[in-house]
């Protein structure tokens, strides 16, 4: 498997395990709705000490990628909301 093939395969795990946990997870508020951009970044730094506990505990890796989509959420969520908000801001 050449180099571009593990990245777009890498890429796609994490987009379906991400995807996985948004509709997991319609039923909480917007993401757009926070107070502060900066509270989506510190709660992907709880779900980070998620991910590494996960690891340490020897977690099976697919439980692995569900933690690591919950990191990749929130700073998605935290760009998305910024540049919404900045663009708003611009027009």
């Amino acid at each position: 498997m050449s180099d571009q093939q593990q990245e777009e395969l890498l890429v796609a795990t994490l987009s379906d395990h991400m995807l996985d946990k948004l509709r997991q997870n319609s039923f909480k508020p917007y993401w757009r709705t926070a107070e502060e951009v900066k509270d989506l970044v510190i709660l992907s730094l709880g779900e980070m000490e998620e991910l590494v506990d996960a690891m340490e505990q020897g977690q099976a890796p697919w439980q692995i990628w569900r933690e690591a989509a919950d990191v990749a959420n929130l700073v998605a969520m935290a760009a998305d909301t910024y540049t919404h908000r900045w663009e708003k801001s611009n027009d």
